[in-house]
């Protein structure tokens, strides 16, 4: 799961860097989605860290909710990726 949130950094990092340079129509388009994604991505970040806090109980239950928000992540890069190209 780390390995998901690192690349998703990367992801979010590399949209970021598209949005530079297809100017200020493309930025205010999609600044708010990516700033969520980002947000999105050090939630997931947080809660993996803090998971053992939780207990062994709880696991199943992140687990099942990372590859939900992962999946939603996924998708909006994926679109946010062709609309910039």
């Amino acid at each position: 799961m780390k390995n998901i949130i690192e690349s998703n950094e990367k992801r979010v990092d590399a949209i970021k860097d598209k949005m530079e340079e297809a100017g200020l129509k493309v930025k205010a388009t999609y600044t708010d989605e990516v700033a969520a994604l980002g947000q999105k991505n050090r939630d997931l970040k947080k809660t993996l860290k803090e998971y053992k806090n939780l207990g062994q109980s709880k696991w199943e239950e992140i687990k099942k909710n990372f590859k939900q928000d992962m999946g939603e992540i996924g998708k909006t890069m994926k679109n946010l990726f062709k609309a910039n190209h």
